[in-house]
C-alpha cells in the first residue's frame, strides 16, 4: 500500500511542479501575513478563515465503495444503477470566531470553530442527487500568535491552539461515524514553508461505531505549504497506526478572493464514512483566498 501511494504522489507532485514552476519567485513574507491576520481578529465576531472554503465542482472517486446498509435501496430499485457513483461535487465551509481575547491577562484569546465538509452526488439524477456524506466538526480552542520577523533564515513558530473538537457525520446505526478530541495544532514558518503540525489525543466514548479510527487516522497529522510568487502547493500527510493517507494540492489566483484549486488524495482517512476504505481521488475547482494566499505584492 505504501509503495502505491508514493508512486501516485510522484507522478502527481512533478505534474504540479511543472505547472508552479512558471511562476516567478519573490519573498515571501510571513510578517505581512501574520499582521493582515490580527487586523481581521480584532474586528469581534468576524468570521475567520479557518481550515479552508472551496468547492470541487468535479470531484472523482476512483472505485467508490457502496455502503452495505444501502443495499435494501439498490435491491428494490436496481434500474435506477449505483447509489454512489466515482464522480460527485466535494465542498467544504470552515470558519471560526474570537469570542474573547487576552483570557484572564493572558496572550490567548478563545475561539469558535466550525467546518463542514460534503460529498455531493449532484451527478446522480437517478438517485434525486443525495449527499453521500457530510461531516460536521466543531471545535473551540485558545489560540496564541507570536511575534515573527518576516526576514528570519531560522523556523519561527507562528501560532499556537489548544482545544477540543468533535467530528461526526450525522448518520445513524451501522452509518454513524463520530470521536472526541483534544488537540494542539501548531504552525511554523521557514523562508516559504508553512508548517501545520496537528497532535491529538481521542476521547473514550461509551458507545463506539469505529473503534478502530487510530489505525486509519492515528495521533495527529502534517501539512507543508510552499508558498510561490502567488502560487501555493501543498501537501497533507495523515499518519495512522497501521495505515496512511497524504493529499497534495495546488492553488493560483485567477480573480481577487478566489483561486483555481486542485487536489489529489490517495490512502485512508479521506473522511468518516470511508476513513478505513482506501480513496484513490482528484478534484478540480475554487477556493476562497485567505491571509496566506493574499497578493502582498500590490
Amino acid at each position: 500500500m505504501i509503495n502505491d501511494m508514493f508512486k501516485i504522489l510522484k507522478i502527481y507532485t512533478f505534474i504540479i511542479w511543472q505547472v508552479v514552476a512558471i511562476a516567478t519567485e519573490d519573498d515571501f513574507n510571513v510578517e505581512k501575513v501574520k499582521n493582515t491576520y490580527l487586523e481581521l481578529k480584532d474586528k469581534r465576531f468576524l468570521l475567520l478563515p479557518h481550515k479552508g472554503n472551496f468547492l470541487l465542482p468535479i470531484s472523482y472517486n476512483h472505485k467508490a465503495r457502496e455502503n452495505s446498509s444501502r443495499s435494501v435501496l439498490l435491491n428494490e430499485f436496481p434500474e435506477r444503477g449505483r447509489y454512489n457513483k466515482e464522480l460527485e461535487t466535494e465542498f467544504q465551509i470552515s470558519f471560526s470566531i474570537n469570542i474573547f481575547s487576552d483570557i484572564l491577562g493572558s496572550d490567548y484569546d478563545f475561539y469558535l470553530g466550525y467546518t463542514h465538509h460534503s460529498w455531493w452526488q449532484v451527478y446522480n439524477k437517478n438517485w434525486s442527487r443525495p449527499f453521500r456524506e457530510t461531516n460536521y466538526n466543531p471545535e473551540f480552542f485558545f489560540r496564541k500568535v507570536y511575534s515573527v520577523k518576516g526576514d528570519s533564515n531560522s523556523i519561527q513558530l507562528v501560532l499556537n491552539d489548544m482545544g477540543y473538537q468533535h467530528q461526526s457525520n450525522g448518520q445513524i446505526q451501522e452509518l454513524s461515524r463520530s470521536w472526541d478530541r483534544i488537540y494542539i495544532r501548531q504552525i511554523y514558518s521557514w523562508k516559504r514553508l508553512l508548517f501545520t503540525l496537528n497532535l491529538w489525543h481521542r476521547m473514550s466514548d461509551d458507545i463506539d461505531d469505529n473503534p478502530d479510527i487510530q489505525r486509519y487516522l492515528g495521533y495527529g497529522e502534517l501539512s507543508i505549504d510552499y508558498r510561490f510568487k502567488k502560487a501555493m502547493a501543498g501537501i497533507r500527510i495523515i499518519p495512522g497506526d497501521r495505515y496512511a493517507g497524504a493529499e497534495l494540492s495546488y492553488s493560483y489566483p485567477l480573480q481577487d478572493n478566489i483561486r483555481f484549486f486542485t487536489k489529489a488524495f490517495y490512502g485512508y482517512g479521506n473522511s468518516l464514512i470511508d476513513y478505513n476504505n482506501k480513496n484513490r481521488r482528484l478534484g478540480i475547482g475554487f477556493i476562497l483566498t485567505d491571509p496566506r494566499t493574499l497578493d502582498y505584492s500590490k
